[in-house]
């Protein structure tokens, strides 16, 4: 079901500011699906005592069949935030990771508590930024260009290579000349 925020007519005023604001739901919702269907999968694998109730497991990997089903469903209905929640996602399993092996690393010897202070602080503050961060705008917006000339994690609205962006750039820099 789409939200408030997906059904502002894309022709009115700061509608790509507005429609931004929904990739906080799709990614908490994507997020949310993906930590679901990892534990469970682990669960499964964890607890070998579950092939005894195979009624259970057949359950359980239905629950996660449609948990699966869900994610398809949402990267259809916002595929350019579910693309930017998708990377997110794994960029913060990567850190970590990297934190946790990190910390292995120290606890065995391999490294020096001191040493790794400092690496860790860094993990953390990069984890913590990409914990916070949305996704930007590349193009100056302006009136003329409406969404065309930036990247919006919304269904509508186009997002630019390096070309287009180029392209739009100088038109707009031609237009202002004009002027």
């Amino acid at each position: 079901q789409a939200s408030v925020l997906d059904k502002y007519p894309s022709s009115w005023a700061a509608a790509g500011s507005i429609r931004i604001l929904g990739y906080g739901r799709t990614r908490a919702q994507m997020e949310c699906l993906y930590a679901f269907i990892e534990c469970h999968e682990k669960a499964i694998e964890t607890f070998t005592h579950l092939e005894r109730f195979p009624g259970l497991l057949l359950c359980l990997q239905g629950v996660l069949e449609a948990a699966r089903q869900d994610l398809l469903v949402l990267e259809e209905l916002n595929p350019r935030r579910f693309f930017y929640a998708k990377h997110a996602l794994a960029l913060k399993i990567i850190l970590s990771n990297r934190m946790r092996i990190l910390e292995e690393q120290v606890e065995q010897g391999w490294i020096s508590a001191g040493d790794a202070n400092g690496l860790l602080h860094h993990v953390r503050e990069r984890l913590a930024e990409v914990q916070t961060s949305w996704p930007r705008r590349l193009a100056p917006w302006s009136s003329r260009s409406k969404s065309k000339s930036a990247v919006s994690p919304s269904d509508e609205g186009g997002c630019l290579d390096s070309k287009e962006l180029s392209t739009n750039n100088a038109k707009q820099e031609e237009e202002d000349e004009e002027e």
